[in-house]
């Protein structure tokens, strides 16, 4: 509730989804009802892609605006993000440049990497969704949010797609949010942390479930855009590589991190999207909790 009260405390008109929570959530959505602001609740989770679609569409049908955002329930805007996204929509305006989106230049107090400057403009590869503002006339053109990811890499997969279009994609280098990203897991051997520099060496931990949509989205994206981007498609193979292998020796549910990553890598290949097999998603979440029950033995 606070950042909805944030949100629209900096006069965006907005629209709260809420995909799939159930009845135990409804007072939380009457909450935000009774602050008049618009809520869509689905019923059962679709996916993050077409969540997105549908806030997208109602927030077209409510208001007229120029520019859409797009904003995870967990992600907290600066102040000054709204002025700071307008003065890179302007610059690009005034130097003619056709803009896909605007993502935030700095994320939990740090600036974003991988961008390059031209024209006085922070373009970038790759941005997280929370945060988009994306021009109407955009996604007129291009296109809804890619529904068959289901949750993961939807972000990229638009980046790219607008790039293919030829738009440009960038950041607003002084936009901050503060947005939590994966789980960071210390890197322990023998109990004691790995230290560098002397800060501990921690990494993105994600349970498998999300394993699988990861490996699974990342062929499929590397099947789409891969042929035109063949670096970018080695680096992030390798950096993918060193995050599995860390979760596989300092991270939990190693045996289902694994089941979920084959699965995924073979319903990429396949072709398969969509949700996760409701088998393996029932595995790997007992999996999870067998998991836990271990680690709180004593």
């Amino acid at each position: 509730m606070a950042n909805v009260r944030l949100v629209q405390a900096l006069g965006i008109d907005l629209v709260v989804v809420d995909d799939g929570s159930g009845p135990a959530f409804e007072s939380v959505l009457e909450e935000v009802r009774g602050m008049g602001i618009a809520v869509l609740a689905l019923p059962e989770n679709v996916g993050l892609g077409r969540a997105l679609n549908e806030g997208v569409a109602r927030a077209r049908a409510l208001f007229d605006a120029s520019h859409v955002l797009t904003l995870d329930q967990d992600t907290r805007l600066s102040a000054t993000f709204l002025t700071e996204v307008s003065a890179t929509l302007q610059a690009a305006s005034r130097a003619s440049v056709k803009v896909g989106l605007v993502g935030a230049g700095i994320i939990n107090g740090h600036a974003v990497g991988d961008t390059w400057t031209a024209g006085g403009l922070d373009h970038v590869v790759e941005a997280i969704q929370s945060g988009f503002v994306v021009p109407v006339t955009v996604l007129d053109e291009v296109g809804p949010f890619e529904e068959s990811y289901f949750i993961d890499l939807i972000d990229i997969e638009y980046l790219f797609r607008l790039r293919r279009a030829g738009y440009v994609t960038l950041v607003s280098p002084r936009a901050a949010i503060e947005h939590s990203i994966g789980e960071r897991l210390t890197v322990a051997i023998l109990g004691h942390s790995l230290k560098r520099q002397g800060a501990s060496v921690s990494f993105s931990y994600h349970p498998p479930f999300r394993r699988y949509y990861i490996n699974r989205n990342r062929v499929a994206l590397f099947r789409a855009y891969g042929r035109s981007n063949s670096a970018w498609v080695a680096r992030k193979a390798f950096m993918e590589t060193k995050v599995f292998a860390a979760s596989l020796l300092f991270g939990r549910e190693r045996l289902s991190q694994v089941r979920a990553a084959v699965a995924g890598l073979r319903d990429g290949l396949r072709g398969v999207d969509g949700r996760i097999p409701w088998g393996l998603e029932r595995a790997l979440v007992l999996g999870r909790e067998n998991g836990r029950r271990t680690d709180a033995r004593p």
